[in-house]
């Protein structure tokens, strides 16, 4: 996800970061470790969970900046990855 970030984000390309962690402190703490503290990371919450159908991890929904959603990839993986930035490319204007 940092290299799309990188890649994308100059377009207009932006992630938010939703974790089912409960232990708050732990879950900053690896935000900063990780280095993703470059985009919004949020704790799970009841409205995002109804909002999003959220019921894996990890989940990607990809959203255009219309507000629509443009994709949904549920677990993780190679092949389920280069999907998603395939779906990015093809939707982001440069």
């Amino acid at each position: 996800m940092k290299e799309l970030y990188q890649e994308y984000n100059k377009y207009g390309f932006e992630i938010i970061s939703i974790s089912k962690d409960t232990d708050t402190s732990a879950y900053l703490k690896a935000v900063e470790q990780d280095g993703i503290n470059v985009w919004v990371n949020a704790l799970i919450n009841e409205k995002i969970t109804k909002s999003y159908f959220v019921s894996t991890i990890p989940l990607k929904i990809l959203i255009n900046p219309k507000g629509v959603i443009i994709g949904i990839w549920r677990e993780g993986g190679k092949e389920n990855f280069n999907s998603f930035r395939s779906v990015i490319a093809d939707n982001i204007k440069k």
